[in-house]
């Protein structure tokens, strides 16, 4: 908004709400800038509220609201001594007089639904709005962690859409560890609510719901997608590199909201799917033979035009170990270079972690891939 001097740009507007962790700030939510009522800030605050978010008014600007948060609790407010509006600010958002389709709100990150249920300052309010307006809630206070319920250890466990998101039938992956709180998600079938996606199933405690989809109908206005999982873990089936996110956000903008966004796709590629053609896009594949124990590993990639190409392997600390390309002319489509373990010097480099990045000169892609040495 700033950028347009205020005004509603054509095609989307970013609000940056960060401050999370302050506990009486007031610029940390989507409803900052709306704050009044018993839960208004104290006089100290009069005039620093936020200006970082958008006043009810300039959020019926829009036909759909996407939400991305991450890991910490206290997403929405009401908050006491903080001012954000946000259950009400939205509710009013999604229940605007349509033209052809109530708008819609589209929320990615674990910490949305865990401060509903588990944050240090949930409220009945949150749950009602989070089980009612936006149809999901969270499995379970204990243990509504995929990791924790699932007890997989697997590293990139499939997330796999239901048809309302993919038609096709795509299958994509999200980062699974300990750290992160990939949040198992339940559905309220009073206001129709219905699966989005599922975390595989493995384990014994399926199925996960990863999200929960709500179309517009008679007990909702509004369409709503949660997804349990923050943005920065998805990938591409089987992991390996973040190229999933593209063919995703497609799936959801073209299927789940084709009625309030009107999206209308571009080609893309996926890199995991059989038969597509590579020439047609730049990526770094998974590198084979990793670890690499015995032998060569091979580092596979794809050039969408001729270009010019650093290929190099890196230690832990970022220092340079072994340049296999070095502003070396490739032809557009797949290539393979291979590394037998050894430095510029010709000296076998020390069992550890190394990374193999790849940089195209002159279209800027740069991407790198975790190898390990057990020589």
């Amino acid at each position: 908004m700033w950028a347009n001097r205020g005004q509603q740009g054509t095609i989307y507007d970013i609000y940056n709400t960060p401050g999370v962790e302050d506990p009486t700030g007031s610029t940390n939510c989507p409803g900052s800038r709306v704050s009044s009522g018993a839960l208004a800030p104290p006089a100290y605050q009069v005039g620093m509220d936020s200006k970082l978010a958008p006043t009810d008014e300039m959020l019926l600007l829009y036909d759909m609201l996407l939400v991305m948060t991450r890991d910490l609790d206290k997403c929405m407010g009401p908050i006491t001594n903080n001012g954000s509006q946000d259950l009400s600010q939205l509710t009013n958002f999604l229940s605007e007089t349509p033209g052809v389709c109530y708008n819609g709100i589209w929320t990615i990150g674990e910490s949305l639904i865990q401060g509903f249920y588990i944050g240090t300052n949930t409220t009945p309010a949150h749950q009602t709005f989070s089980s009612t307006v936006l149809g999901a809630s969270l499995f379970s206070p204990n243990g509504s962690s995929y990791f924790t319920r699932s007890g997989s250890r697997v590293p990139y466990p499939d997330m796999i859409p239901e048809p309302v998101i993919s038609p096709a039938g795509n299958v994509y992956s999200v980062r699974n560890s300990c750290l992160w709180g990939n949040d198992v998600l339940v559905n309220n079938t009073i206001v129709g609510a219905i699966p989005g996606a599922y975390y595989q199933n493995l384990g014994s405690n399926g199925p996960y719901l990863s999200a929960v989809y709500t179309p517009n109908g008679s007990a909702h206005v509004g369409a709503a997608l949660v997804e349990g999982w923050a943005l920065e873990r998805l990938n591409q089936r089987g992991g390996g590199n973040t190229q999933g996110r593209l063919g995703y956000f497609m799936d959801v903008l073209v299927n789940a909201f084709a009625c309030v966004a009107s999206f209308t796709p571009a080609p893309t590629v996926e890199v995991f799917n059989p038969g597509v053609d590579a020439t047609q896009i730049n990526f770094l594949g998974n590198v084979q033979n990793n670890p690499l124990s015995v032998g060569m590993a091979t580092v596979s990639f794809s050039l969408a035009k001729s270009d010019l190409v650093d290929v190099k392997v890196f230690d832990v600390s970022g220092r340079l170990v072994k340049s296999l390309a070095s502003r070396q002319a490739f032809k557009a489509g797949p290539s393979k270079l291979v590394w037998d373990g050894r430095n510029d010097q010709g000296q076998t480099v020390p069992r550890g972690v190394y990374f193999t990045q790849v940089k195209f000169i002159n279209s800027g892609f740069v991407d790198a891939k975790k190898l390990t040495v057990l020589k």
